[in-house]
């Protein structure tokens, strides 16, 4: 039975208002013909409109060739079906065939004398394309058409488009995709009124539309739940379902409701690992987080490449942790996760942040997997991530200028006194420290009035209109996001502040061109951890580049300014070598064993291989890191050989045949695949390293050569499964804050993991999509990264780059405020970006990647740094401590 079958079953049309959002009801303009018709008798035994009677069964009745045409409404016996209330069409199906045929030979249209096709409604139509549309003729003027069960439109009718490739061509269309989307949503809710007429009530003795609204806003009203709950897919299953039971089915009451729930929670446990494929490895990462209700929780995730190369993120634990977060204490509890998954000899990596119990907890796990003496069991390798080593670069860098944030969380009160004396504090140390605590400022005297909110908008003429914001310490890139909406908004910002006679927050063209200088250095740390925050597929082939690109980033930008005079772009000197000085000591780390688990990600990604070791980024270090990786690969291959089968199952293809001859008759009972000795690893490992090739997806080449590299497959498979970073865990946290409600404050620890592991059992999948939160549920924070993300796509902004050349002293000049903004035009428009410089020498400025790079290993151009950074000769020149200016 088709959708809007069912619609037609809930009862009577005028019962049914609710309207598809998507659907016309428009006729398509199409040229129709009259038509011939056949009529026999109902066959019994057929009743749905699906089964059709043999071809001798149906015969012709001719149409007059001129009747009057006139309008003959379709009866109410016959069944009206067609999206929204209006049903359009009348189905033809066997039930009602005679019925139908009377009604339709009288129609308009069959009565029009200008073709003589034929139109056979009861034809044996045979063709799979017809499982997806029902016959049917306009209540009015019999017009005949095909109607989509998916999306609901009409089609032209084969018998008068010369076949089926208008059904066809219609089913592959993006636009019945598309509405097939939208009325999935709305077919159960139309399903739901069927059920409500069809079961007793002691209130209501009749179904009627304006009560069923009432229900349903009542129910958002009463819940406290957000409007765009109706459209969530699950309520509409639960329409679905109910109205399948013959009475009112039993409703759960809360202590059944979480007991069930644990039963469903052990039920699917083992779900989360049916595609980890047999003897491969998977690595972990793990973080702890406090609700709001003070209860602290370990959520773990893993991490594998499944038997078609595609990579899985699941989760395998949100534990709740009682007592000290020491890493033998957490070290237990992710013990007693690993066994109830039965993966204790399985795991190669856990990626975790810096914290020193971190480290305890790896040492920890190790020893114990140890004393069980697991024959499959490797060393477990603690893996640092990469997004915290950045932003911990990052952090020294805004700290040697003073320029890091104090607050956790934004303002959301002004105080007069308080920012008069933090600005007066921050004027009397000058350069970028004051220009910060400008912008700072300003967002928090905008947002916490709703009127000041609201005139800054107006001052906006094109969407989306924006206001500033203040940056916190305790999300990442907060001082970045900060400074490019007040660089977005520079117009908008000096607008107001003249207008309404704010000239205290008012930046100088020197002070915006701090503002370029800051968004030029930090934004290559952004678009980092972003870029690898984002991701969901591997990326622990990609940790030595990023190392490159950003080591890279410090040294351009160290030498455009080395020669700088002016008191904060020598500030900023020492700013970038304190944050590299960071970045090279979690660089030295490489050479531990972490490092070779990167190497080996390098050496297995296609575009690279051996010789990534052997380029100018690696010469001058001391060790000779191609030897030492080459000699680290051959243990690798060795272990992993000895696991491999003794025989091995190769796909010979098919090679062409003439058709009747002895060879074509021998190869169809020939099997496909030979089974051969193994191939030793190093003639494996000699063929890779010689197959030219330029695919840089390494799932997608490992994917097409596992049979003919299948020891350097298993390989590639567990190491492919380390995340450089623990974004996903983030991510979890993100999730589990919508469990934690404020409103939800009595749920016990054990519910919310239960609550968590059957929400992202299934839902925790890499290649998932996830609905995004609505406006209207999420928390100030959620809605701050909604706005950012809707920025990003946004067109980029003028921001000058660092000049090569010495500005003037005069650079440093007092600019009055009357010049303001004369001088800021002058700072965003093209040409040079320093006063007093010719435009030959300003030309120039620091390349930084997009704001959500591609995470993929791409050859640098730049020298690659060693592993101990020496130091350049102009930096004799600068001696710096923590605190300088």
């Amino acid at each position: 039975m088709s959708q809007f079958g069912q619609y037609a079953e809930a009862g009577p049309s005028s019962q049914v208002s609710t309207s598809q959002i998507g659907f016309s009801d428009r006729l398509t303009d199409c040229d129709f013909l009259p038509y011939d018709l056949t009529h026999d008798p109902l066959t019994p035994d057929q009743s749905i409109s699906q089964q059709t009677p043999n071809p001798e069964a149906s015969s012709t009745l001719s149409i007059p060739e001129f009747q009057a045409p006139h309008t003959v409404t379709a009866p109410i016996t016959l069944e009206r079906i067609g999206p929204g209330a209006k049903k359009l069409w009348v189905r033809y199906t066997k039930m009602n065939k005679t019925q139908f045929i009377e009604w339709w030979r009288h129609t308009t249209h069959a009565q029009s004398n200008t073709s003589r096709r034929k139109v056979n409604f009861d034809a044996n139509y045979t063709s799979p394309h017809w499982e997806h549309f029902d016959q049917v003729a306009h209540h009015q003027t019999g017009q005949p058409m095909a109607l989509c069960r998916r999306c609901g439109k009409a089609v032209p009718h084969p018998s008068q488009s010369g076949g089926l490739h208008s059904l066809k061509k219609h089913r592959e269309s993006k636009t019945c995709q598309q509405g097939g989307r939208n009325s999935s949503l709305q077919q159960t809710l139309r399903q739901s009124l069927q059920f409500a007429s069809e079961c007793p009530s002691e209130q209501k003795t009749s179904f009627n539309t304006d009560d069923w609204e009432r229900i349903q806003v009542n129910l958002i009203t009463m819940c406290q739940l957000p409007f765009q709950f109706l459209e969530r897919p699950e309520i509409f299953e639960f329409v679905r379902f109910a109205r399948l039971s013959k009475d009112i089915p039993p409703i759960l009451t809360p202590k059944t409701a979480r007991r069930r729930l644990q039963m469903m929670v052990k039920g699917d446990h083992q779900k989360a690992l049916a595609f980890l494929p047999k003897n491969a490895k998977l690595s972990m990462a793990l973080d702890c987080w406090t609700s709001p209700f003070q209860q602290a929780f370990m959520a773990i995730t893993g991490y594998f490449v499944d038997s078609s190369w595609n990579y899985h993120e699941i989760l395998l634990g949100f534990e709740p942790v009682h007592g000290q977060h020491t890493g033998s204490h957490l070290s237990e509890i992710l013990q007693d996760v690993l066994q109830q998954h039965d993966i204790m000899d399985r795991v190669l990596a856990v990626t975790t942040d810096n914290a020193s119990n971190n480290k305890t907890l790896v040492e920890s796990l190790h020893q114990s997997i140890e004393q069980l003496n697991l024959p499959d069991s490797t060393r477990v390798i603690r893996i640092p991530c990469l997004a915290h080593v950045i932003q911990l670069s990052l952090k020294d860098l805004l700290g040697l200028m003073k320029a890091n944030p104090n607050n956790d969380t934004a303002d959301t009160i002004w105080s007069e006194e308080e920012n008069k004396s933090a600005l007066q504090k921050a004027q009397s140390e000058k350069g970028i420290i004051y220009t910060l605590a400008k912008i700072r400022a300003f967002a928090v005297y905008v947002n916490a009035s709703p009127q000041r909110r609201e005139f800054f908008l107006t001052l906006q003429d094109t969407e989306p209109k924006l206001v500033p914001i203040q940056d916190v310490r305790t999300r990442w890139n907060s001082t970045y996001l900060m400074l490019q909406r007040a660089k977005r908004l520079s117009i908008t910002f000096n607008r107001y502040c003249t207008l309404y006679n704010q000239l205290r927050f008012q930046l100088s063209a020197q002070e915006w061109r701090q503002v370029d200088y800051l968004l030029c250095i930090t934004k290559p740390f952004y678009a980092w951890t972003v870029g690898l925050s984002k991701v969901k597929d591997v990326t622990i082939h990609c940790v030595f580049e990023v190392y490159n690109r950003l080591f890279g980033h410090f040294e351009d930008s160290q030498k455009r300014l080395h020669r700088k005079k002016v008191p904060w772009k020598k500030a900023m000197l020492c700013a970038l070598k304190a944050g590299e000085q960071k970045l090279a000591t979690y660089y030295k780390e490489t050479e531990k064993a972490h490092g070779y688990l990167y190497a080996m990600g390098t050496i297995l990604t296609p575009v690279h291989k051996l010789d990534y070791f052997k380029g100018a980024d690696w010469a001058g270090d001391d060790a000779d890191w191609y030897t030492v990786y080459e000699s680290s690969l051959h243990s690798y291959l060795e272990r992993y050989y000895q696991r491999q089968p003794t025989t091995q199952s190769v796909d010979k293809g098919k090679a062409p045949q003439r058709t009747g001859s002895m060879s074509s008759l021998l190869a169809q009972t020939r099997p496909r695949s030979v089974i051969r000795e193994k191939v030793g690893w190093r003639e494996e490992l000699t063929g890779y390293l010689n197959l030219r090739t330029d695919d840089d997806d390494p799932c997608q080449f490992w994917r097409q050569h596992e049979t003919q590299f299948p020891t350097l497959a298993a390989l590639a498979r567990d190491v492919f499964s380390i995340p450089a970073t623990g974004a996903g865990v983030e991510r979890l946290f993100s999730s589990a804050r919508d469990i934690c409600h404020y409103r939800r404050g009595s749920l016990n620890a054990t519910t919310i993991r239960d609550l968590m592991m059957l929400r992202c059992i299934t839902r925790f999948d890499a290649n998932h999509t996830q609905g995004q939160l609505s406006a209207e549920s999420q928390d100030p924070s959620e809605r701050m990264e909604a706005d950012e993300e809707a920025e990003a796509q946004l067109s980029d902004y003028d921001v000058a780059g660092i000049s090569d050349d010495e500005e003037l002293e005069s650079e440093t000049d007092n600019v009055s405020e009357a010049d303001i903004m004369d001088a800021h035009d002058r700072e965003t428009s093209p040409g040079p970006q320093d006063a007093g410089l010719p435009l030959d020498q300003e030309v120039e400025s620091v390349e930084l990647p997009d704001h959500h790079p591609v995470v993929r290993i791409v050859q640098s151009d730049s020298q690659r740094p060693h592993r101990e950074r020496k130091r350049r000769r102009d930096d004799d020149e600068y001696v710096y401590t923590k605190g300088t200016n």
